[in-house]
């Protein structure tokens, strides 16, 4: 589900237990590298490494921007734009890059089409929002608006909890279509 919530509107950062993903991913994608090295199911490795190492950054993202926004810490803002955001966005493409090979290989291509708007989109959005965190610690905008806002837990629980849920729409925006 994270890796399509949106960093800035924050629809299921109640749902974050925060300090936990960053590691966990970053070990998990690391426990992967060995199976890389398969003639036959490197792929199937290396796409679910890609994806490991997107969510070491992406699972916190909008939990620390948000925190960061809040208390009024510009330099922290600055320094998570310039380094999380952007390595966000270049593992997004080493992500997709693997993910595309993975496809091609166990489906039809069919249906990548959708990929290709969910990712690219996501893509396109979390570099949005890293320039406008830029813009915003330059001094050249006043507020990020979503940013303001109090965030809820979607689902009432009181404390961060480990959910599953995967509908997209529901994920990527709290705006209806």
């Amino acid at each position: 589900m994270v890796i399509f919530t949106d960093p800035f509107m924050g629809i299921y950062d109640k749902c974050v237990r925060e300090n936990t993903a960053r590691k966990y991913y970053e070990e998990v994608a690391e426990r992967l590298k060995e199976g890389e090295k398969s003639e036959t199911w490197g792929y199937l490795f290396r796409s679910v490494r890609a994806l490991s190492e997107v969510l070491a950054i992406k699972f916190e993202l909008g939990v620390l921007t948000r925190r960061y926004y809040r208390a009024g810490e510009k330099a922290a803002l600055a320094s998570l734009a310039e380094k999380d955001y952007t390595l966000l966005l270049a593992r997004l493409e080493k992500f997709y890059e693997a993910y595309e090979k993975f496809w091609m290989t166990e489906k039809k291509p069919h249906g990548f089409d959708v990929q290709d708007a969910r990712l690219g989109g996501l893509i396109r959005r979390v570099k949005h929002c890293r320039d406008r965190l830029l813009a915003y610690v330059r001094g050249e905008s006043e507020s990020i608006p979503e940013l303001e806002e109090e965030i809820l837990n979607p689902f009432g629980l009181e404390k961060p909890e480990g959910i599953a849920y995967n509908y997209y729409n529901a994920l990527y925006t709290v705006n209806p279509t």
